[in-house]
């Protein structure tokens, strides 16, 4: 992760940076929840599982936010409408609704049964 990240869930959560960011080193190297609160207290200042998990939950969502960006990035290049103005916004979203928002108008719709009926005539 990259240190805004560590500063965006620092500020979110009330916490210093320094202890965020080496939770989230701890995770990304595989300890679990109360690995940490038990034998790194000196690492994370002591935070409890608690605030583990809030940390571990932003990381998950923080992940989910960065898939969905190359996904949509990705199929909004394939139908070839990507703009550059829009690539840039893309990559800035910070949270998935707002991300959602923006991809809304090149979202393919599904044909339904309906929409199919209606196409060949059939009211």
């Amino acid at each position: 992760m990259t240190q805004n990240f560590d500063a965006r869930i620092a500020s979110h959560l009330n916490l210093r940076q320094r202890s965020v960011a080496s939770v989230v080193q701890l995770f990304e190297d595989g300890a679990s929840i109360p690995f940490i609160a038990r034998y790194r207290k000196e690492a994370t200042g002591g935070l409890d599982e608690v605030v583990l998990q809030k940390i571990q939950e932003a990381i998950a969502g923080e992940n989910e936010l960065i898939s969905r960006k190359e996904f949509i990035l990705n199929t909004i290049e394939s139908q070839g409408l990507l703009s550059d103005s829009l690539a840039s916004e893309i990559r800035l979203a910070t949270e998935l609704n707002i991300l959602e928002d923006l991809y809304l108008p090149y979202k393919k719709k599904r044909k339904t049964r309906a929409i199919l009926a209606k196409e060949l005539g059939l009211e």
